[in-house]
C-alpha cells in the first residue's frame, strides 16, 4: 500500500509531460501564423486579379457613362469583373461608381472578400481589400477619315450595301458610343445628336479617282491657268506626232468650251519633288502658285478617236482646218507588154518596153500640190504614210498578145489615232458632246468619265457623314493611292484641306482604309496604253513607269505605300481592311500601309465588314487608366 502512495506521489510531483501539452496548444497558433503568410499571398493575387477585371470594367463603361445611370453602372461593374474572375472564393462587391461626363470619367470603387484557410484556426474566416480603378477619354481631339472604295466590283454580293452599314456602324460608335450595331440599333441611331465631343469624321470615296466637290474650282490650290506639267498631257496643237507640245492648257477652259461643266474629280499631282525631297503625289506637301506642280489638275478625260472607248466628239469638225485627206499619187504605165503585168511587181516588171510615169499630190486640205514630190514624202504634217500597191493590165492587142501594164502606187497621210485624241481645235462649242453614251469600267464616258461621288472634309456634323456613307455608289476601276492620298489630305491641318488640326498636338488622327480589290490600271496594246482614263491620265503620257498591267499596278502599289509611310511619319494611325484580296502582293501592300500588323484586317466575306469596323471604331476610344 505504501508502495502504491509512493507510486501517486512521484506521478503528482512528475513535469516531465508538459512539453506536449504546451506543443499542442502552440501548434495551432504556430500553423495559423505559418499559413498567414499563404493567406495573405492567396488574397494579395486575388486582388491582382480582381484589379485587371475592374480595369477592364472600368474601361468598357466609359462609353456609357452619358447613357446609363450609376446605378445601372454598378450593377454592370459587378458582373463584368465577377464573369472576369471566374472564382467562387472572392466574393465582390461594388459600393459607388462616380461618373463625370464633362470630363468624360468613371471611377469604380470595388472590395473582394475571400476566405481563408490556415488564419480561419484562430477565427479569421475572410480577409477583405478595397480597391479603384478610374477611366477617362483623353482630352484629344479625334479625327477619322475614312478611305472607302467605291469601284465598280463593289456592286456584287452586297459588298457596297455591308460597307455602308460598317461605316455607318463606326460613325456611331464614334459619335455617340454605341455597342451594337445591328440594323435595328443603326435605324435608332442614325439620327442621334453626336454625344461624344471632340470627334470629326471625313469620308473619301474613291474609284480612279477621287471626286473633291465643286465648291473647290475657284480654289487658289487648284491650276487655274494650265500651269502644270500634268495640264497638258494629252492634248497638241499641230497635228503632229513629231512636234513636243509645250503649250499650258486650261483645263477649266476646256469645259466651258464645251458646254460641260466640271463634276469635281482632280488628277494625281505630277511625281516630281519638293520640299524635303518628298513627292508631290505621294505627300501633304502644301500647294502653291508659285510652284505649278505642286497644284491640282482638274480631271479632263480627252475625247479619243473614233472606236476607242472614251469617243464622244467628232474628229474633224469644221473647227479643225485639217481634215488629214492628203494624197500622194504616182502611176507609171508600160505600153506593147507581151506579158500580162497584173497582180505583182516581178509581172509588171517583166515588160521591157519604156515607161512613162505621172504623180498628182494634195494635202490635208484636200488641195492639189503642185508639182507634186518627186519621191514618196515620209510624212505629211507629221503623219506618216500609209502606202499601197496595185498592179493592173489591158490587153490591147491578140496575136500576138500585147498588154498595157500599170502600176499605181497611192500613199494616204491621216491623222493617227493620237492626233485625233490630242487635237485641241475640236474642244469648241459647236461639236456637240454626245450624250447617253455607255462604256467604260462604269457606264460613263466624257470629259468627267468615271467622277463618282464627292468626298465630305472633316466634319462633326453627324448627320452630313450618315448622308455622304448612303449616297455612296459602285463604278469605275480601283485607286487605292489617290483614295490615301485624299484621307492624308484630310487629315493634313494644310491645303487642300484645312479642316484638320495641326499635328504634333492633342489630337488623335486615323485613317480607315478599305478596298475589295488590287490597284487596277487597264493596260493596252495601242497608242494609249490603257482603255481607261485614269488620275495619271494614260500611260503613254508618262506618268506611271511601266509598259503592261503588271508594272503600272506595282508601282501604283508603291507608290501607296510610299504616301501610307508619309502619313505614319506624321503620327497617322492607319488602319487597313482588304476584303477577299486578289493577291499576295495587294495583302502585302495592305498589311505595309497599316501602322502594324494588327491593324490589318482581311475579311472573307462582305458581312464581315460590320464586325471589322466595330472592332475598329471600339478601338478608337482612345482611353487610358488613371488610379
Amino acid at each position: 500500500m505504501r508502495r502504491f502512495t509512493d507510486l501517486l506521489k512521484r506521478f503528482h510531483k512528475d513535469e516531465s509531460g508538459n512539453f506536449i501539452i504546451i506543443f499542442g496548444i502552440l501548434a495551432v497558433v504556430l500553423i495559423a501564423t505559418a499559413g498567414s503568410v499563404v493567406d495573405f499571398t492567396s488574397v494579395q493575387q486575388a486582388r491582382a486579379r480582381t484589379q485587371t477585371a475592374l480595369d477592364s470594367a472600368a474601361l468598357s463603361l466609359q462609353p456609357r457613362i452619358t447613357l446609363d445611370s450609376n446605378d445601372t453602372l454598378k450593377t454592370k461593374a459587378k458582373a463584368i469583373i465577377v464573369e472576369r474572375l471566374g472564382d467562387s472564393t472572392i466574393t465582390v462587391d461594388v459600393p459607388t461608381v462616380v461618373t463625370n461626363t464633362t470630363e468624360g470619367s468613371i471611377k469604380i470603387n470595388a472590395s473582394i472578400r475571400k476566405s481563408t484557410s490556415f488564419v480561419a484556426l484562430v477565427g479569421v474566416n475572410s480577409i477583405t481589400a478595397q480597391l479603384v480603378s478610374q477611366a477617362t477619354r483623353k482630352q484629344l481631339d479625334l479625327e477619322v477619315a475614312m478611305v472607302l472604295d467605291n469601284s465598280g466590283s463593289m456592286a456584287s454580293n452586297s459588298r457596297m450595301t455591308n460597307l455602308k452599314k460598317a461605316a455607318r456602324c463606326a460613325t456611331n460608335i464614334l459619335y455617340n458610343a454605341i455597342t451594337s450595331c445591328t440594323d435595328t440599333v443603326l435605324n435608332a441611331s442614325d439620327s442621334l445628336t453626336p454625344t461624344v465631343a471632340n470627334v470629326k469624321i471625313g469620308i473619301s470615296p474613291f474609284n480612279e479617282f477621287v471626286n473633291v466637290g465643286t465648291g473647290y474650282k475657284t480654289a487658289a490650290w487648284m491650276d487655274q491657268t494650265g500651269a502644270t506639267r500634268v495640264a497638258k498631257d494629252g492634248f497638241d496643237n499641230d497635228d503632229s506626232d513629231a512636234n513636243t507640245f509645250n503649250t499650258s492648257v486650261n483645263r477649266f477652259n476646256l469645259f466651258t468650251a464645251i458646254g460641260v461643266p466640271w463634276e469635281g474629280c482632280v488628277e494625281a499631282r505630277n511625281h516630281t519633288t519638293g520640299a524635303g525631297g518628298l513627292y508631290y503625289d505621294t505627300s501633304d506637301l502644301e500647294p502653291s502658285t508659285g510652284i505649278a506642280d505642286s497644284l491640282f489638275t482638274p480631271a479632263f478625260a480627252q475625247d479619243q478617236a473614233d472606236g476607242y472607248d472614251n469617243s464622244y466628239m467628232n474628229d474633224r469638225p469644221v473647227a479643225c482646218t485639217n481634215k488629214d485627206q492628203g494624197s500622194w499619187v504616182q502611176t507609171k504605165v508600160k505600153t506593147n507588154c507581151s506579158q500580162n503585168g497584173a497582180g505583182s511587181a516581178s509581172n509588171y516588171t517583166a515588160c521591157g518596153s519604156s515607161e512613162t510615169t505621172t504623180r498628182t499630190q494634195t494635202d490635208q486640205n484636200n488641195a492639189a500640190v503642185t508639182p507634186a514630190a518627186a519621191t514618196e514624202p515620209a510624212t505629211v504634217n507629221g503623219q506618216p504614210k500609209n502606202c499601197t500597191d496595185v498592179y493592173t493590165s489591158v490587153r490591147t492587142q491578140t496575136s500576138p498578145n500585147r498588154y498595157t501594164n500599170t502600176y499605181v502606187r497611192t500613199c494616204s497621210y491621216t491623222f493617227s489615232p493620237r492626233e485625233l485624241h490630242e487635237r485641241l481645235c475640236k474642244y469648241v462649242a459647236a461639236n456637240t458632246v454626245s450624250s447617253g453614251l455607255s462604256g467604260g469600267p462604269g457606264g460613263m464616258t466624257g470629259p468627267n468619265a468615271d467622277c463618282n461621288i464627292s468626298m465630305l472634309p472633316l466634319t462633326a456634323t453627324k448627320s452630313s457623314v450618315i448622308s455622304k456613307i448612303s449616297a455612296m455608289a459602285s463604278q469605275g476601276g480601283t485607286n487605292i493611292h489617290q483614295g490615301v492620298m485624299w484621307g492624308f489630305h484630310m487629315l493634313s491641318p494644310t491645303e487642300p484641306l484645312t479642316e484638320g488640326k495641326p499635328f504634333a498636338g492633342t489630337t488623335s488622327k486615323v485613317m480607315i482604309v478599305m478596298t475589295d480589290g488590287e490597284n487596277t490600271h487597264s493596260w493596252t496594246n495601242d497608242y494609249a496604253g490603257a482603255d481607261w482614263y485614269t488620275a495619271y491620265g494614260y500611260p503613254y503620257q508618262g506618268r506611271l513607269t511601266g509598259a503592261d498591267n503588271t508594272a503600272l499596278q506595282t508601282e501604283m502599289d508603291n507608290r501607296t505605300k510610299t504616301t501610307c509611310t508619309n502619313a505614319k511619319a506624321k503620327d497617322i494611325v492607319i488602319y487597313t481592311v482588304g476584303l477577299s484580296p486578289p493577291n499576295q502582293s495587294t495583302r502585302d501592300m495592305l498589311t505595309a500601309c497599316a501602322t502594324d500588323a494588327t491593324k490589318a484586317y482581311f475579311p472573307t466575306t462582305s458581312t464581315e465588314l460590320v464586325s471589322v469596323f466595330q472592332a475598329i471604331a471600339g478601338q478608337l476610344a482612345d482611353l487610358r487608366l488613371a488610379l
